[in-house]
């Protein structure tokens, strides 16, 4: 039986604009470190969210990819159920609301999955 490969995707280019720092390298690394097995964390140079920090994304072969802005490590709860929720869907095409808060008011972009 073939294992689906997800991949959570951080942005490095995005910039916490209080603090004039890119908080992407130290969400991606926390995420490394605590994210389910299945998932894969990798790093963009940019995921066009600007203005929106940090952005994330949720993507596997088959499924709807889901993309979310405003982010730091005090979400990790979140992403991380979303990460336990994103894995156990067959097609991951949810409503928006039934996503945890954060993410629910943060989400970017819903796209469809391609065969």
């Amino acid at each position: 039986m073939e294992t689906t490969e997800h991949v959570i995707t951080v942005c490095m280019r995005c910039i916490d604009r209080t603090a004039k720092t890119r908080p992407g390298a130290a969400l991606a690394h926390v995420l490394r470190h605590t994210v389910p097995q299945g998932f894969r964390i990798a790093q963009a140079d940019c995921l066009a969210g600007c203005g929106r920090t940090t952005v994330v994304a949720y993507s596997a072969r088959g499924k709807a990819t889901w993309v979310f802005g405003d982010l730091d490590q005090t979400d990790l709860p979140d992403l991380l159920a979303f990460a336990r929720m994103y894995a156990s869907s067959r097609e991951a095409w949810f409503r928006g609301r039934d996503c945890p808060k954060k993410l629910c008011d943060n989400t970017l972009a819903r796209v469809p999955r391609f065969s």
